[in-house]
Parts: structure tokens; sequence; C-alpha cells
């Protein structure tokens, strides 16, 4: 880790980029626009491309350890009535260890880094399930 670090601050010193704590590496994302439709947003840097390309909510997922897959579940604030607490309640059914407030939530985070065994297609029809307008 330390090593990582000092990689970071050399990086900076050599290109007077700061560091951020954010991974700007693209992760592929889906979401539901404002009509509930599900949307394929290909890979995205974070959750602006998300709400940018029209979604209301959005996944992101990040790869973990041994095929595992970190999703993360956004809404674009308190006033879009999707309910993340019930999504998550919803993936907990399937595997424990979910978990966020009301506008943002994910998978576990497993030892060895790991994170959820859930499929793509999984997440996305519990995320299509929980739209109620």
């Amino acid at each position: 880790m330390i090593t990582n670090f000092l990689a970071v601050l050399d990086n900076w010193y050599e290109t007077g980029k700061e560091p951020t704590s954010r991974d700007d590496r693209p992760a592929p994302a889906f979401g539901l626009n404002a009509d509930g439709e599900l949307q394929d947003l290909g890979s995205v840097k974070g959750f602006e491309e998300v709400y940018g390309a029209g979604c209301v909510v959005g996944v992101v997922m990040v790869p973990g350890s041994e095929g595992t897959v970190g999703y993360t579940i956004g809404k674009v604030s308190d006033f879009v009535s999707y309910d993340i607490k019930a999504f998550l309640a919803r993936c907990n059914e399937l595997e424990k260890g979910w978990g966020g407030g009301s506008t943002v939530g994910g998978a576990p985070r497993l030892e060895g880094g790991k994170r959820s065994s859930l499929t793509r297609e999984q997440v996305e029809g519990i995320l299509q399930a929980g739209w109620n307008r």
C-alpha cells in the first residue's frame, strides 16, 4: 500500500495533476430513465455520466476478486421516488451484506476483496422490479 501511495505522489510531482480518491477507469453501468425504462450505458467514469445519460437511478459495476462484482446504486436526488432501501432489501434476500442509504448503496464488501455473486441480469431485474410509477 505504501508503494502505491508513493507512486501517486511521484505522479503528482511529475505531472502537476493533483491526485484524487476516485478511480477514473471506465466501468459498466445501467440505469432507469424517468419512464422506468432500462438503459445500458456501456462504460462510464462515474455517476455524473449515468445521470447525464438521462437515468434517474443507476448502477455502476466494478470487478471484485474471484469473479465477483461491486455494484453501486445511486439516484440523482431524494426527489426521485425510487426506493433504494427496498432495492437493497431485495438484494439481501438473495445475498446478505448489501447496504446503504436513501440515495446510494451497494454490494457487500467481503474478505479478500470479494463483492457480490449476483449476476448483472439479476441486479437489473431487481432494479426494474422496484420501479413503481
